[in-house]
């Protein structure tokens, strides 16, 4: 069958119009989900930082002295990274779930100083725990941080 030049015309231009259509929605798509990438770095970061802590205030040699000054540096970190989220939270599409719950998150810890106070917070509700908040967020945003690789994929564990 021969494709005459009216015909090719015709699927070049449908071709063309189809493209149009598609293309700014996988636009959107592709930004939705880069800022899901991105808080959901931030979230994983959080999350190791505060269990990090977990475990190290009870390392042998940890005095109070030391337990504060780390205290303090962890609070910096998660500080950072929430106004890091905040600066994100208003990128996001108003209704979202992850966006409504971050929201709920950046009102609960507005600074440095609620985080310091939620590290060593004892016999707070889990709903309230600091933790649990960020495993609620971390698992609607994947980690996407880059892991790493063996580079004899034939010896893993």
């Amino acid at each position: 069958m021969k494709i005459t030049p009216r015909i090719r015309r015709l699927l070049q231009w449908l071709l063309l119009c189809i493209g149009i259509g598609v293309g700014p929605a996988q636009a959107q798509e592709r930004a939705q989900q880069h800022l899901m990438d991105q808080a959901g770095s931030l979230v994983w970061d959080m999350i190791e930082a505060e269990t990090d802590f977990g475990h190290r205030r009870y390392d042998r040699g940890m005095t109070p002295e030391k337990l504060q000054q780390h205290a303090h540096k962890v609070a910096r970190q998660l500080a950072r990274s929430r106004d890091a989220l905040a600066r994100l939270h208003s990128e996001f599409p108003a209704g979202d779930a992850f966006a409504d719950e971050l929201a709920v998150f950046l009102k609960r810890w507005p600074d440095e100083s609620a985080f310091y106070d939620s590290l060593f917070a004892t016999g707070v509700k889990y709903t309230d725990n600091l933790g649990s908040q960020l495993y609620g967020l971390g698992s609607q945003a994947h980690d996407t941080r880059s892991k790493w690789k063996t580079p004899f994929p034939f010896f893993r564990p």
